[in-house]
């Protein structure tokens, strides 16, 4: 069973390389909550949109591996399998560009 840190979220503060996409998604999810202080509702959306990406793909999945063709099968699953409206996956979409680009 995962760990919970002092806010109920997973904690990932150990057994992850220093180059995973899940430490730096928790860096960059407090980067929002507190240099950035964006609204609860976008940080909400970004922790579950990222959550969903992360274990997608493998939750200790290194970020030098994650390629546009894994971003491609992401929307295709969303789209396809999980049968999400176009709003929600362009927003899922967009918040992959965020974390990204704050990379």
């Amino acid at each position: 069973m995962r760990q919970l840190d002092l806010f109920g979220r997973p904690d990932f503060s150990s057994g992850f390389g220093p180059s995973s996409l899940q430490k730096n998604t928790v860096e960059f999810l407090d980067h929002c909550r507190n240099s950035r202080r964006l609204a609860v509702h976008t940080t909400r959306a970004y922790t579950s949109d990222l959550a969903d990406f992360t274990n997608r793909i493998g939750l200790d999945a290194r970020l030098g591996g994650v390629s546009r063709e894994h971003l491609h099968e992401y929307a295709r699953h969303l789209s396809e399998e999980r049968k999400l409206k176009a709003t929600t996956i362009r927003r899922r979409i967009a918040t992959l560009k965020v974390f990204f680009k704050w990379l």
